[in-house]
């Protein structure tokens, strides 16, 4: 082979690695791009069965400057209404319309959680399914007492005084048996409304940043039809009471 053969065929076998290495890294941030457009794909949560006037509440971060898309879809033919709003309850942005699908989008300004609220009007239950492009969240309410349920009568209300720090969110979670109109406010120790719930539902909740330490009032309205009987979760700082030992009775 001569010399002018030899740097030719030197020169055929680096061009060939410059391009099979270009073709490799164009693959390489083809995958890149793939990943990105992978993570903005909808995330979809398990399906839930949600009951008449029934209401489900997930939080959820979307990133700053992006348009946030939550749909809802639902299995059965029942009127199921999508709420989104601030942490403290404002409301952003719903679907209301008469339907068994919902969808919103809106594009926050800075990187936030947003309670999503769905509620079933009704007839009957249903089973949705809820897709989002943020990331589901779960937030820290602190310790969670329980009460017994409560029996309350149609117009009624039922009072609990809670102790509440300042400066962590608290919550309340107000669960109905029957179909009824339930709702939930929360007044700080000045009795200055601070939080509600007045979704037409069962079912209520209410989160909260106490601004002062000291006892909340958490109130629940019956508005009816009918009377209900509750189960009501809150945020406390007292320990659960626990029994006192039985003391033995003296034999005679």
């Amino acid at each position: 082979m001569t010399r002018n053969a030899m740097f030719a065929a030197a020169a055929m076998v680096f061009f060939w690695f410059v391009a099979v290495g270009g073709a490799l890294d164009a693959v390489a941030q083809q995958d890149k791009k793939g990943d990105k457009k992978d993570d903005k794909k909808p995330k979809l949560n398990k399906p839930f069965d949600i009951d008449e006037l029934g209401k489900k509440v997930f939080h959820i971060k979307f990133p700053a400057n992006e348009k946030a898309t939550i749909r809802i879809k639902s299995s059965d033919e029942s009127d199921v209404d999508l709420f989104v709003e601030e942490m403290d309850g404002t409301e952003i942005v719903n679907d209301i319309a008469d339907s068994k699908d919902c969808v919103v989008e809106f594009t926050p300004l800075k990187e936030k959680t947003y309670r999503i609220s769905v509620v079933n009007l009704g007839p009957g239950g249903n089973r949705c399914t809820l897709t989002h492009t943020g990331k589901e969240e779960k937030i820290d309410f602190g310790k969670i007492a329980q009460t017994k349920p409560v029996d309350i009568a149609e117009n009624g209300t039922h009072t609990i005084n809670v102790k509440l720090p300042e400066g962590k969110w608290a919550a309340v979670w107000v669960n109905g048996e029957k179909t009824t109109d339930v709702d939930v406010f929360v007044f700080d120790p000045e009795g200055n409304e601070i939080a509600k719930d007045e979704h037409l539902s069962k079912d209520a909740f209410a989160s909260f940043m106490p601004k002062a330490a000291g006892v909340y009032k958490i109130e629940v309205r019956n508005l009816g039809e009918g009377d209900n009987t509750c189960v009501v979760k809150h945020t406390t700082l007292e320990d659960a009471k626990k029994p006192e030992p039985k003391k033995d009775t003296p034999k005679k």
